[in-house]
């Protein structure tokens, strides 16, 4: 961060191709056998000397699992190889690698009911499940405390002893452990006789939560198109218009939003499985001051006309204030323990240090503590307000019809949810966008003060086609970005 790097090692490994024959992750696969280096940055055997030595890192192993290999490092220089997850018996292993699993379970007969004797579960997926549900519990683990009868898939293959495969665990009314399986994400499941007993391979969703928020995704903007549609159909084609222009500029704007939001959730170190609670209360929230401040906005410069001058001086000073600060996201991060509202936040409150679940609050040797949780949550809802006097003063400058104004506010902040699960870490590397949405705010507040006195007059169309021509430009100038460093870390790989 100090020296103004804003990647990190694995993202850095992700734009990478490693020569399977040659390197040292090549000999780790073939061979099964995993592989510890204390000195990475000078050991000739890896062959991302470089890259290590840019991030600090010193010490590395490496690990067969799940078909591929398991990567761990440290910025500390380990003595001794630590202690990683036992290996699994060979039954487990050859299942695991010759059916790419990423678990394993050994089920045995013990006083008439097939019980859990052994399993693994690939580290990457343990880790992978512990964001998503903030503790350590597998679908493996679950199973140890299950007794299955005859009545069961598993009862059905040792007695058979015919291997049986089962596409969808999560619906298929043959597998008694349905729930599970969607608790879990586990999607395939493969019985495999086996000394006796039974193996039970699983493999995780083949739908992404990518996937998920796509079709989200669609669906609100289908909704919102629908819904400018009905204004045209009611009110005219001038009114739904101005609604699409609306919505555009808001969407951008909360688009902005969501660089924030990212820098709190990292600050709190929010779990994943809560911040979907909390964006949900953020929503409510956003949809509630919106409506007071167009409604009142609106209502004020029905009165006072001359105030939407002072708006136009908000944006253009917001609009200047985002292009000419330079400081990163991760500058932010660091700050944000500084910030005005986090302090006397924590000055009202007495703040756990840990998280209960969904709860706002708890209690810790008899005393009544806010969790971190609930600070995040107040800490959104007031940077929400802090950020209507920029949306609120854009779409009233565009618009004084309440209506148009508040739906389009509405239709805008609950696409935020849907589009913060779906860019995530990814928002922080269009770096052109922020800057894209910035020019917006300009543009709005140039077009106020023109427009009141009345020296040129911008059509609503000609001012959509310039706010959805400028994000577009945004996006593109971000990936073209990306796409010439992942080129240049390509080069530098070879």
């Amino acid at each position: 961060k100090k020296e103004g790097i804003r990647e990190t090692y694995p993202k850095r490994c992700e734009r990478l191709e490693v020569n399977a024959s040659s390197s040292l992750l090549g000999q780790v696969f073939s061979t099964g056998n995993s592989s510890f280096l204390p000195d990475c940055q000078v050991n000739k055997l890896f062959t991302r000397k470089e890259l290590a030595q840019e991030f600090g890192i010193k010490s590395i192993g490496f690990m067969p699992a799940a078909g591929g290999v398991v990567e761990y490092g440290s910025t500390n220089a380990w003595n001794v190889e630590p202690k990683c997850p036992l290996e699994p018996k060979s039954e487990l292993k050859r299942a695991f690698t010759e059916f790419a699993a990423v678990y394993v379970i050994y089920w045995v007969q013990r006083d008439g009911k097939y019980v859990s004797v052994a399993d693994y579960t690939c580290p990457a997926r343990l880790l992978a499940i512990k964001n998503q549900r903030g503790d350590n519990e597998t679908y493996a683990g679950s199973c140890k405390q299950l007794q299955l009868g005859p009545e069961t898939t598993t009862w059905k293959v040792a007695s058979s002893g015919a291997e049986l495969v089962i596409d969808d665990a999560q619906n298929d009314d043959s597998f008694t452990r349905k729930e599970l399986a969607r608790e879990f994400g586990v999607q395939k499941v493969r019985l495999v006789p086996c000394n006796g007993g039974v193996l039970e391979c699983g493999s995780a969703s083949t739908r992404s939560v990518g996937e998920g928020s796509l079709v989200s995704l669609g669906a609100g903007f289908a909704a919102a198109l629908a819904f400018c549609a009905g204004v045209g159909y009611f009110r005219g084609v001038a009114d739904a218009t101005t609604w699409l222009s609306c919505y555009v500029i808001e969407y951008s704007l909360s688009v902005d939003n969501l660089f924030v939001f990212i820098i709190i959730f990292k600050y709190f170190k929010v779990p994943r499985q809560l911040q979907s609670d909390v964006l949900n209360y953020g929503i409510y929230g956003a949809i509630v001051f919106r409506f007071i401040f167009v409604y009142l906005g609106a209502i004020i410069l029905q009165k006072f006309n001359f105030l939407i001058l002072g708006f136009a001086g908000i944006l253009l000073y917001a609009a200047y204030q985002g292009l000419t600060n330079d400081e990163d996201e991760e500058d932010e991060d660091e700050d944000l323990e500084n910030n005005f509202i986090v302090q006397n936040l924590k000055k009202v409150f007495n703040v756990s240090t840990e998280f209960d679940g969904s709860n706002f609050f708890t209690e810790v040797k008899g005393k009544s503590l806010a969790t971190p949780l609930l600070i995040c949550l107040l800490t959104i809802e007031i940077s929400d307000i802090v950020f209507a006097t920029d949306s609120v003063p854009a779409v009233l400058g565009t618009t004084s019809d309440q209506f148009l104004a508040y739906s389009s506010n509405v239709f805008a902040v609950y696409g935020l949810r849907t589009l913060f699960f779906l860019l995530d870490e990814a928002i922080s590397s269009f770096s052109y966008l922020e800057k894209a949405v910035n020019f917006v705010l300009g543009f709005i507040g140039t077009k106020i003060i023109v427009d009141y006195f009345e020296i040129v007059h911008i059509d609503t169309l000609v001012s959509l086609a310039i706010v959805l021509g400028t994000l577009l430009t945004g996006v593109f100038l971000s990936v073209t970005e990306m796409q010439g460093e992942k080129q240049e870390q390509q080069v530098g790989a070879v």
